[in-house]
């Protein structure tokens, strides 16, 4: 777990008793190259929060709350998440996912967050899907049941959250938490049937690919190149050819007199 805050606003977080406009959660594996892309991720996030006068938080679940068994199931988080300082919004993403804050913000301002919002980017069952227990597939196309991709990010609303609250029990309980299979599909259920709100679908917004008019847009990070210091010994060397078509991004991160200096490339 990482000892020191990972977002500048994260310390101010108990004095301060402002609501925040967005909590921010980065969905990521529990591997040191997992960690340095949420690394990433956080860092553009909170410099574009700052840049839009925007009071945000960044978490990383499994180093911010390693007390929550089966975070990547996600609904497990709730309980936890509505502890925090509250929010308007709460978004998930993952560490292959990128926000174009003046598009995203500039949305959620049309949206009262009082309401219950559950948006993304919808996936529906178009064959019968064992691990979905065939869920939906046969209904109606009026009807059919929409989950969410979370890497091309999705948003709850604190009215929601707080709806969902209500229903919660203890979010670290072993026996709810880590039986999942898939759990974009799971969440989404989870809300559907606690508080009867569907995924309100919106790929215009919630992409998966770059595009100029997206909120979040998925990204894969293809190439990793640079040496690494971290407070997760040993030094660590990764290396990777490069190619006319990428694109190279450098990210800094100071933790306790440690530097974490990485270099990726995407593909354009």
């Amino acid at each position: 777990m990482v000892t020191c805050p990972i977002s500048p606003f994260r310390s101010l977080a108990s004095a301060n008793i402002q609501n925040n406009t967005a909590t921010f959660f980065i969905l990521a594996q529990n591997s040191r190259f997992d960690n340095f892309k949420a690394a990433s991720v956080e860092q553009s996030i909170t410099k574009q929060s700052e840049r839009l006068a925007k009071r945000t938080q960044v978490y990383i679940p499994h180093l911010d709350f390693p007390e929550v068994t089966g975070f990547w199931a996600v609904w497990t988080l709730f309980s936890r998440i509505h502890s925090l300082t509250p929010s308007e919004w709460y978004i998930f993403l993952e560490s292959d996912s990128h926000i174009n804050g003046d598009i995203l913000f500039d949305y959620l301002q049309h949206l009262n967050p009082r309401e219950k919002y559950f948006v993304g980017h919808g996936l529906r069952d178009e064959n019968p899907v064992i691990i979905h227990h065939f869920y939906g597939y046969d209904s109606p196309d009026e009807e059919q049941f929409l989950f969410p991709d979370s890497a091309c990010g999705f948003v709850l609303s604190r009215g929601l959250l707080d709806d969902l609250a209500k229903s919660l029990g203890s979010s670290s309980n072993p026996v709810l938490s880590l039986f999942s299979i898939d759990a974009k599909h799971e969440v989404a259920l989870y809300i559907f049937i606690q508080s009867n709100v569907r995924l309100l679908s919106s790929p215009h917004l919630f992409c998966p690919t770059r595009g100029s008019d997206c909120a979040i847009f998925f990204e894969l990070l293809i190439l990793f190149i640079g040496h690494v210091k971290t407070r997760w010994p040993p030094l660590q060397t990764y290396r990777a050819a490069s190619t006319p078509t990428d694109r190279a991004a450098q990210v800094t991160r100071g933790c306790a007199g440690y530097t974490n200096t990485f270099t990726y490339q995407f593909r354009e």
